[in-house]
């Protein structure tokens, strides 16, 4: 119950952030009752975050200013690139390895590798693939910097996962 009003309030906090029509009733209203209807779709589902508790995903609050910045960067980085007339991009596949322990880490970097412009997460495994437009690029997926943020936001979360023991089917 706990993580259906964590996603509740989670989703209510980010429609009203992003709509900023919170003086018209009837937008209001709207807000309510697509908020509603997406926790009551995701809980019927069993499509909540359960390998994480709310206390942690609202630590990865933190995280997102950090990935924000380094969207900036990356944009402006890739900016430079298109516009240059000599085009200097050396297209790659990588090989990253990520050794994160829950399923919501492991999307939470495949997704903030996709987001960050100049690479994309193709596969993803023990060691994900990811589409790198140049060796800079590449240099920053494999410094691990992300990864080690990541990590952080697993804290506890992942040592519980580490330790619980596998299914054998």
């Amino acid at each position: 119950m706990a993580r259906v009003v964590a996603l509740l309030i989670t989703l209510a906090g980010f429609w009203a952030a992003l709509s900023f029509q919170l003086k018209t009733p009837l937008l209001v209203g709207f807000g309510v009752v697509c908020v509603v209807a997406v926790t009551a779709v995701c809980a019927k589902h069993r499509i909540l975050i359960e390998d994480w508790s709310p206390a942690r995903l609202l630590a990865a609050i933190r995280y997102l200013p950090w990935l924000l910045w380094q969207i900036v960067i990356a944009n402006l980085r890739v900016i430079k690139i298109v516009w240059s007339p000599s085009l200097p991009i050396d297209p790659r596949l990588v090989e990253v390895p990520c050794d994160l322990k829950t399923a919501t880490g492991r999307m939470i970097y495949a997704n903030s590798i996709t987001l960050t412009p100049g690479t994309v997460t193709i596969d993803v495994g023990p060691h994900y693939l990811v589409h790198a437009l140049t060796p800079e690029d590449e240099a920053g997926l494999l410094d691990g910097s992300m990864l080690g943020r990541v990590r952080g936001l697993e804290g506890d979360a992942g040592a519980a996962s580490a330790a619980e023991p596998k299914d054998a089917s």
